[in-house]
């Protein structure tokens, strides 16, 4: 069953669209109520500025102008770096990321385009993140990052380490500072900081996309490879 905007709703990734509901929610309704009672200090503001910083750098620089475009190369710390914390930006695995992007790139503005601005500003936006579809296999146009390993590895387990490092180690990290006050306030900064990476790195690269920034799809020949 399709809607007007043509979702492929059996395709839709509804884990990531209702945990995107959810941190919204916590954002507008729960962190507000938690400052309200509690407040907030040096530490909750430092990992909030950490999170965003890191979470959204390893969106626009990693996912984006690294995997997508392969526009330098990096040695594997920095790579192990924008992979970890994209994947806490809860965008899901730089593989479907990377792929999308490509897509969008090959048909801007028509039905093959993930982000199609013609279905609305809403829906390229932020619509299309709410109802993230999976990519059809075969993932076929991106055959150069299926050579790294790095890569790889955070296709099978991105879903745990966004949970691991972005919602548990703040936790525990604020439970040592404050107690469960802490622990609570500070799984709360990078849930608020997925929400809104979610929406501004996406649509940044959305906005800057055009069809003669970067070749389709890059040749398989050609990959990113760590030195």
């Amino acid at each position: 069953m399709r809607n007007k905007l043509n979702i492929p709703f059996e395709r839709v990734d509804w884990i990531n669209t209702g945990f995107l509901f959810v941190i919204s929610l916590l954002a507008i309704v729960a962190a507000p109520l938690y400052l309200w009672h509690h407040g907030i200090d040096w530490f909750q503001i430092s990992m909030f500025f950490f999170y965003a910083i890191a979470t959204g750098m390893s969106i626009t620089l990693g996912y984006h102008r690294l995997f997508s475009h392969l526009s330098f190369k990096a040695k594997w710390p920095v790579k192990l770096f924008t992979l970890v914390f994209g994947a806490c930006a809860f965008e899901n695995s730089a593989l479907h990321w990377v792929s999308d992007h490509r897509k969008h790139h090959k048909h801007t503005d028509h039905d093959g385009d993930p982000y199609d601005i013609s279905k609305g500003f809403f829906w390229a936006h932020i619509g299309w993140i709410l109802f993230k579809v999976n990519p059809e296999p075969p993932l076929d146009n991106v055959n150069d990052l299926r050579k790294d390993g790095l890569v790889m590895w955070q296709y099978r387990w991105d879903k745990a380490v966004a949970v691991g490092v972005g919602l548990i180690l703040p936790a525990v990290l604020g439970y040592l500072w404050n107690g469960s006050s802490g622990a609570w306030a500070a799984s709360c900064s990078p849930a608020c900081c997925a929400s809104s990476a979610s929406s501004s790195a996406r649509s940044s690269s959305t906005r800057s996309a055009t069809p003669s920034a970067t070749s389709p799809t890059p040749p398989a020949a050609a990959p990113a490879t760590a030195s």
